[in-house]
């Protein structure tokens, strides 16, 4: 016999109720939606790697076919498959794919806010720590862009609610959904198998369930459905499609394979500073909102806490010591988090300049310690209270779940380690993580919300005209270059920064097999002379032409600054926010010289 439904009235009165309970959740979620009319995010611009990714989604739009392009490392399938309604709605544009992010950012807040109340946390800290995780800059910067990241972070937030469900009530359905949100993560970015690996650590290693049978089927249930689609995948993309030749995902999965172990020690122990000072700057808000009460709670530690606290900052200023050396300071990985703002900022010749200086890096790198030590004191103060078995579970379960993402970022920084170390997003999937450890550990301690508010509207306010600063250079960048082919300038001769060229001259420079163009007539010494020569205050090495497109021979090019060997031919205007004032991008044509720079 069915159960009857509930009539109209009352479901309407259900849905007022509990809008009115989690209001605070929902005025978070409205100003996410709001900030989105502030910034250019229907821009068509590409940024930075999501150039190639808006090309696969193209591809299956226009010819009717799915395809991962060679030098994708990311899986994609997933995003190109959930922006598919987007584009066939509305059109195949560089904007709508970003609005296709920022609707998967936008409905993993409410699994952010449910994942806090797992955890008992108030309702009016889980709105707090949903704001955190929307509105921090880096997680904001990747939800106006088509890259994946902003998509692994989401689905680690969704199946990490639903593994915690899972533990709270029982059965095996929401493990069941937690692995399917995995394994559908997964087709989106490999890093996502770490999920399971953390769930199966946390059954057998860590805080086990009461049976051994229950435990043998909640691994089961957690694992099985992920399984099934990582190898539905690897058949795709091996099989199906193809492998393809010179493909980046098989050739970092060999350099992975032929890891030294003193190579991994080494990264290893400059990503665990990053790792920390990194969580530090997340979540600085409730830094500050609880640094009036540190040294109260500093009489709570137990004596283990103290000795895990020493541990913690010995690691953490050995690391400072030993890996920066007195030079190396905040943003440690920039790339969409940097001195010059939001958004990579070298991806265009002339580069952006920096709006921190290096004395306001090492301020930033000063209270990003301080914070550390805050959210030391707090979390290792909870070590040795005793809690129940029930209650330890989910806490612990998101602490294996931080710790195999912590071990996910090293994995994914490996090609990385002998030029950039890591990029900043490979760090973002510890965001949502460390927001709920954190606002777990505060769960007794009375805080200064108001700080805390504010501090967290600081962090939106920096988001949002960070972000709409980098747009609309983005999208200076690429009318300029527009006008510059509507004029008749082949696009083999127009270098117009990486997310261009990427987008216009990878194919062609694939299909073509071309490879580095430089100038004959120079020694090799001369190469290596001009070759590190900046063409402007704000210039560096345009690493995307050998990348990207090694077709390109940059009699043409787009500039945030006027080069040296480049005569200005044009030049177009966009508005920064932060600065407060017009901004110029120049078009610039090759002056002709035997010293010309080398491409």
């Amino acid at each position: 016999m069915t159960e009857p439904s509930l009539p109209s009235d009352t479901r309407v009165a259900n849905a007022r109720a509990w809008c009115l309970c989690h209001r605070g959740l929902l005025l978070v979620v409205f100003a996410f939606v709001a900030s989105a009319f502030l910034v250019p995010t229907l821009a068509p611009v590409a940024v930075s790697d999501d150039a190639l990714h808006l090309r696969s989604s193209e591809i299956l739009i226009r010819d009717g076919h799915l395809q991962v392009l060679p030098l994708m490392v990311a899986s994609l399938v997933g995003q190109i498959i959930w922006s598919a309604p987007f584009t066939w709605l509305f059109g195949d544009t560089a904007g709508v794919l970003r609005v296709s992010t920022i609707v998967a950012v936008t409905l993993s807040a409410f699994p952010m806010y449910g994942l806090l109340r797992e955890l008992h946390i108030t309702r009016q800290r889980s709105a707090l720590g949903t704001a955190l995780y929307l509105f921090n800059p880096l997680m904001y910067s990747l939800a106006f862009t088509f890259m994946t990241d902003a998509y692994l972070v989401s689905g680690i937030v969704a199946a990490t609610y639903c593994l915690l469900r899972g533990l709270r009530l029982g059965g095996l359905r929401w493990f069941l959904g937690a692995s399917i949100v995995a394994g559908a993560t997964f087709s989106i970015r490999q890093q996502a198998i770490f999920i399971a690996l953390s769930v199966l650590a946390f059954l057998f290693v860590g805080v086990r369930t009461r049976t051994s049978r229950e435990t043998l089927r909640i691994a089961i249930a957690s694992t099985a459905p992920l399984a099934v689609l990582v190898a539905a995948y690897f058949l795709w993309y091996h099989v199906i499609q193809g492998t393809p030749p010179g493909s980046a995902q098989v050739d970092v999965t060999s350099q992975w394979l032929s890891a030294n172990p003193l190579d991994a020690f080494v990264l290893t122990r400059r990503l665990t500073l990053f790792e920390v000072m990194y969580s530090a700057l997340f979540l600085l808000p409730l830094s500050l909102a609880v640094l009036p009460r540190v040294r109260s709670i500093a009489t709570t530690v137990t004596k283990r806490g103290w000795i895990w606290f020493g541990a913690f900052v010995a690691v953490l200023l050995f690391g400072m010591v030993w890996y920066a050396n007195g030079n190396a300071r905040m943003p440690y990985a920039s790339q969409f988090l940097s001195p010059s703002g939001l958004g990579p900022p070298a991806d265009v010749h002339g580069g952006r300049a920096p709006l921190l200086s290096p004395d306001g890096q090492t301020v930033l790198t000063l209270v990003c310690l301080l914070s550390a030590l805050v959210l030391g004191v707090v979390l290792f103060a909870r070590i040795g209270r005793r809690t129940d078995h029930e209650n330890r579970r989910p806490v612990a379960l998101v602490v294996a779940l931080l710790v195999g993402q912590a071990v996910a970022a090293i994995v994914s920084s490996w090609p990385l380690q002998d030029t950039a170390i890591t990029r900043d997003r490979y760090l973002l999937p510890l965001l949502p993580l460390t927001i709920a450890l954190s606002l777990w550990a505060l769960r007794s301690v009375r805080i200064t919300a108001v700080v805390a508010w504010v501090a967290t509207v600081g962090f939106a306010f920096f988001s949002v005209v960070g972000t709409h600063d980098f747009l609309s250079f983005q999208s200076a960048v690429w009318s300029t270059a527009q006008a510059a082919r509507t004029s008749g300038v082949p696009y083999r001769n127009l270098d117009a920064g990486a997310s261009w060229d990427a987008y216009h001259l990878y194919e062609f420079s694939y299909r073509h097999k071309i490879k580095l163009e430089l100038p004959t007539g120079l020694s090799n010494r001369e190469l290596r002379k001009l070759g590190n020569l900046r063409l402007s205050k704000n210039d560096g090495k345009a690493w995307w032409i050998g990348f990207y497109a090694p077709a390109s021979n940059s009699k043409y090019v787009v500039s945030a600054e006027p080069l040296l060997s480049y005569r200005i031919i044009g030049h177009s205007h966009w508005r920064s926010w932060f600065r407060q004032r017009n901004e110029t991008i120049y078009l610039l044509r090759k002056i002709k010289s035997k010293t010309a720079r080398p491409r």
